[in-house]
């Protein structure tokens, strides 16, 4: 029997989303693992990745195997490498696969705020740093993993702690475990967020702090849409230095992943929409008042979500001309962004992000029939439809996102415009997130000071 069949079956098991242990179940995980042995045997992984998405590693030392084989990916857009006109237009000396796949197909303006690290911000880089760890193991974001390993490396932590994240973080305080446990719920359940995860952050957070904790694990969770749906590369070389990451494993490397663990795949079918009866949550964050945050953004503040983003107004500026900006549509219509916009907040149970983005619907002078029919992918159009599925999919189980998802887009639009239906998916969840884990409104009309 080839080498790694046993474990090939072992990790065969997550990519059953919503199985239970019936004969069909059984008989799709025996032949994956016949498959698998296959591969295996020929040495042809791009065999596999064609039909399945890539195994989500049960421990750690899977991951490190995993991480180190990325770099052999190819993207699933074209992603020549930078030119050196380019790397001086960009101000670059090197560039990252990320930083070259946003510049070669997106507005700068989308991604202006991402990554930024506002004066203001309070809380300190090595948290955040593991919570986008933690964010990018459950999405099994690999090319984003890898990143935070190497960061995270470079300043002290070594394989024993990395492997400690894996395991739940025993080693961490109890602050940095209400965050990891935070990254964890709002990356794979933001629909369960409650008042009560609220309360658990508050026991070691001000609501300045949890305000930027939500909002940098919501946009851990956008990078990630983006850099994984792509099937961007791993980059062979961080900062200068080449690194490795198969090292030699550890006993607590061979320690299952709690982050995984029990990882929900399907959500309860879509409650009907009622505009007049959204739901909004019954919990809220302190926010700066509207006049204090209007001075902090140079700008009247339009809803919630606006006054939040003034506890930061270096970042808060860029990310709301990016959302401007997105709505806006770029090389898609605004139509198609609206659609796209609905469908993640609805699967999200974003009910404030749904009002905004039907009131954007309403605007453009749509029928609201046919926004019912895009949550369930139904429309009549085949390249609309393709969407409405990648978006429900990318939203729900960005872990399942296989080359064939890409190449159906690539079917009906561009290489520039696929890659932007991708970061507006991510965006919208994004937003989906910041909005419903801390009760904000979107909407100008419904923000009112406390």
């Amino acid at each position: 029997m080839p080498s790694g069949c046993w474990e090939w079956l072992a990790i065969s098991q997550k990519l059953q989303p919503g199985a239970t242990l019936g004969g069909e179940f059984l008989m799709k995980r025996w032949m994956f693992w016949i498959v698998g042995c296959l591969v295996l045997a020929s040495g042809d992984w791009s065999m596999a990745q064609e039909r399945q998405p890539k195994p989500i590693p049960v421990d750690r030392a899977q991951a490190k195997r995993a991480l180190e084989a990325l770099k052999d990916r190819q993207p699933r857009l074209p992603l020549a490498p930078a030119t050196e006109e380019e790397k001086q237009s960009w101000g670059v000396q090197a560039i990252v696969t990320n930083g070259l796949a946003r510049r070669r197909y997106l507005p700068e303006t989308w991604f202006a705020a991402d990554f930024g690290q506002d004066p203001l911000m309070l809380l300190e880089y090595p948290l955040k740093t593991k919570c986008f760890w933690v964010v990018s193991r459950a999405n099994n974001c690999q090319y984003c993993l890898g990143h935070q390993e190497h960061k995270l490396m470079a300043i002290g932590m070594t394989d024993a702690q990395l492997a400690g994240l894996d395991a739940g973080g025993p080693g961490e305080d109890a602050r940095t475990r209400a965050c990891l446990q935070a990254a964890r719920k709002i990356t794979l359940e933001p629909h369960l967020w409650s008042g009560s995860d609220l309360e658990l952050l508050r026991e070691h957070m001000t609501d300045e702090q949890i305000i930027e904790i939500v909002y940098t694990i919501s946009m851990f969770n956008s990078v990630n849409r983006w850099t994984d749906s792509l099937g961007l590369p791993q980059d062979r070389v961080f900062r200068g230095e080449s690194r490795s990451f198969v090292t030699e494993d550890l006993s607590e490397d061979r320690l299952p992943s709690k982050i995984i663990r029990g990882m929900p795949q399907e959500r309860e079918a879509l409650p009907s929409w009622d505009s007049s009866a959204g739901g909004k949550p019954g919990w809220k964050i302190r926010l700066p008042e509207s006049q204090r945050a209007g001075r902090s953004l140079g700008r009247k503040v339009q809803g919630d979500w606006e006054r939040a983003m003034s506890l930061f107004p270096e970042v808060g500026t860029k990310q709301m001309v990016s959302i401007e900006s997105i709505v806006g549509g770029a090389d898609l219509s605004p139509e198609l962004v609206a659609r796209i916009g609905w469908i993640c907040a609805r699967h999200n149970r974003a009910d404030a992000m749904a009002r905004f983005w039907l009131a954007r619907w309403n605007t453009l002078g749509q029928p609201n029939g046919e926004l019912e029919r895009a949550e369930v992918a139904r429309s009549d159009d085949a390249a609309i439809r393709q969407v409405e599925l990648f978006a429900k999919r990318l939203t729900v189980q960005p872990q399942s996102i296989v080359d064939e998802d890409i190449e159906a887009l690539r079917a009906h639009f561009t290489d520039r415009q696929t890659a932007q239906i991708v970061y507006a998916i991510g965006a919208c969840n994004l937003l989906d997130r910041f909005t419903r884990c801390l009760g904000l409104e979107m909407l100008p009309d419904a923000s009112t000071d406390p």
